[in-house]
């Protein structure tokens, strides 16, 4: 994918593998991904043995592909209708937790944009995954709607190294490599 006269490597649904296991190197805390995946399920749930790590998936088929890493530290919960509804919405309890070390921020929906900003406050790093229409044309369409983030955080850090583009919100610390 060409953005800003740059070749990038697409490495799919992976490419914000260096920034969430940076992130989740850098804390201790309870970790929350919203949206299960191939990738970063498996690498969270050995990353996080030793802490509460949540996933948060709309899709009951998929959700049980991650079935065997159920365990007292890794909670599975299925959200009812997403993607057409938010899936923090859905999720009873989890706004009243406000010490998540990591969320990831990668379901299949419109609705990462209202999850991101709810985690503000609640949350050390928010890791926004496909976030590379920040830097396409202002008449690229997009259902994320990441560009309405920009300046509500403290600090905002982009990782562009490959396609798709990672995004990290914060506003307690700054986040680089």
């Amino acid at each position: 994918m060409l953005i800003e006269g740059v070749e990038r490597k697409d490495m799919g649904p992976s490419s914000h593998f260096p920034v969430l296991a940076a992130a989740v190197a850098r804390t201790k805390g309870p970790v929350i991904e919203f949206g299960m995946g191939d990738y970063s399920t498996p690498m969270l749930h050995g990353l996080c043995r030793d802490r509460l790590l949540v996933s948060v998936e709309s899709d009951p088929k998929w959700l049980a592909q991650f079935e065997e890493f159920r365990s007292p530290n890794h909670e599975l919960h299925l959200v009812n209708g997403a993607p057409n509804r938010s899936a923090w919405e859905q999720y009873k309890g989890i706004e009243e937790r406000s010490d998540w070390s990591v969320a990831l921020v990668d379901q299949w929906s419109d609705y990462r944009y209202d999850i991101a900003l709810r985690l503000k406050g609640r949350c050390k790093f928010i890791i926004c995954h496909d976030v590379e229409e920040l830097f396409l044309p202002k008449t690229y369409s997009s259902a994320f709607h990441w560009s309405e983030l920009i300046g509500k955080f403290k600090y905002t850090w982009f990782w562009r190294r490959y396609v798709p583009y990672t995004m990290v919100l914060s506003d307690e610390e700054e986040f680089s490599f």
